[in-house]
């Protein structure tokens, strides 16, 4: 819950009046003096934070929102490694012991960067992401924040695969090795050996792995 203040202002009766909003919902306030209706305000505010720290910490909201919300939306196995990613990188972090409304952008990229630090993947940092920015932003539409903190840090670059080239030996002593499992096919990269430039003696011929099938080495 999040809200906003309008001035206090002096109404024609002479009383004195605030205006102030909750999410979307407007409330006034009213009073003798000035001073009542500001320190009205001072008590409403302080009142709503409390009732915010109630919501306890960015763990406990990430918790509630993957058993109350996201597990009703993915697949029993997927929120099995949701709940995986929570229990190991997210339950007992620093950010997860932070009261949900004093969260930051630069505790969560503080965060990130120190994931990757410690050794995971690029993969397993953007997964914690998906996961925590969802819960924000939940957060976001029912109004216990105001905005979504998580949607401008900054991520590892995703792994990029890069395939290698095999000569035309590296190939063979593939096929030569593969028999020795105890069978003549195999799911590797397919060479048409009985096509001539493939089976040509010239040396430092090399070929790409560009696809995949199934070849008889027995032949």
């Amino acid at each position: 819950v999040y809200m906003m203040y309008v001035p206090v202002l002096k109404r024609a009766d002479g009383r004195w009046c605030a205006a102030y909003y909750v999410g979307k919902k407007r409330k006034f306030v009213y009073g003798k003096t000035q001073k009542a209706v500001k320190e009205r305000l001072e008590q409403i505010k302080q009142e709503k934070k409390e009732e915010i720290k109630s919501e306890g910490t960015v763990a406990n909201w990430i918790l509630k929102y993957l058993e109350n919300y996201k597990k009703n939306d993915i697949k029993a196995s997927t929120y099995a490694t949701y709940l995986t990613y929570y229990r190991k990188h997210i339950k007992q972090s620093e950010i997860g012991n932070k009261a949900l409304e004093d969260l930051s952008t630069a505790d969560l990229q503080a965060y990130y960067n120190s994931m990757t630090k410690l050794g995971l993947s690029a993969k397993t940092v953007r997964h914690l992401s998906v996961i925590i920015n969802e819960a924000l932003q939940q957060a976001v539409r029912l109004q216990k924040i105001k905005t979504n903190v998580n949607a401008v840090v900054v991520l590892p670059k995703k792994e990029r695969f890069e395939g290698k080239t095999l000569s035309k030996e590296d190939l063979w002593q593939v096929g030569t090795f593969l028999p020795v499992l105890g069978s003549s096919t195999y799911s590797i990269p397919y060479v048409q050996s009985k096509i001539p430039q493939y089976a040509s003696a010239s040396s430092g011929k090399s070929f790409t792995m560009l696809s995949y099938t199934t070849a008889d080495w027995s032949k």
